[in-house]
């Protein structure tokens, strides 16, 4: 089948690689670049992007999605949870990530905007960016404002319906999908067809880390608790998809 375009939505590991100065090769490594050399790639992807905000991007995709196209979305940890933006700092997507290329893709026709950043995101409280927060509100005070949205999000009940939300949404896209996550699901909560941390460490024969590395070479390369992926992890998960793809 001859793929029209790809789709990415996720966080941090959809949005950016292991960089050039973490790893030994001295070079970036991106997964996503490795794809887009072979198919047009839209990336709609943030660091610390939470699930609902996913699902919300997800949704607002569905009429734009047509048969020939391949869509992939990788889901952090459900207990995750977000902040509003103010108006002025709303986010346009695909982000026009410098190493990729969108060749063959109209951008602005698939652009949508983002009002919505993670708990953990980029995001500047004394320049206004959130809504109902100001100047006065440090990040700590934020944090434990919103320790009931942890809480909520960490409830079964919660899991359970982004599970069957994912599995929603799957069943009404045109296109194929392909579900995965970083993160390891308890027995009952994991999307059907979703590959987990345990089902990719079987499927890709290797799971390294940054810290990993940091760790192997004493400091010398790596990031210390930095759990995102080395290299080899890269390439592998590259190879992953792409034969999901040519399935």
């Amino acid at each position: 089948m001859n793929i029209n375009r790809i789709f990415i939505l996720g966080d941090s590991f959809s949005a950016h690689g292991s960089s050039a100065e973490g790893n030994p090769s001295g070079k970036e490594k991106f997964w996503i670049k490795d794809l887009n050399e072979t198919y047009p790639t839209l990336v709609y992807a943030e660091p610390s992007r939470d699930v609902q905000t996913i699902l919300d991007t997800w949704t607002k995709l569905l009429p734009k999605f047509e048969e020939n196209d391949f869509l992939i979305v990788g889901f952090p940890y459900f207990s995750r949870y977000r902040f509003p933006l103010n108006e002025m700092f709303y986010r346009k997507e695909p982000y026009l990530h410098s190493k990729i290329n969108y060749h063959s893709v109209d951008v602005e026709e698939n652009e949508l905007i983002t009002r919505h950043v993670g708990q953990h995101g980029e995001f500047d409280i004394q320049n206004g960016e959130l809504e109902f927060y100001n100047k006065d509100t440090n990040r700590q005070q934020l944090l434990e404002k919103l320790d009931d949205n942890q809480i909520i999000n960490s409830s079964f009940a919660s899991a359970l319906n982004n599970k069957e939300l994912i599995e929603s949404l799957t069943q009404v896209s045109k296109c194929r999908t392909l579900l995965w996550s970083w993160t390891r699901f308890k027995k009952g909560f994991k999307p059907e067809g979703l590959y987990d941390k345990t089902d990719l460490e079987k499927e890709l024969g290797h799971w390294g880390t940054l810290d990993d590395i940091y760790r192997k070479s004493s400091g010398k390369f790596g990031f210390m608790g930095d759990l995102h992926w080395d290299e080899k992890t890269h390439d592998l998960f590259a190879k992953f998809v792409q034969n999901k793809i040519e399935e």
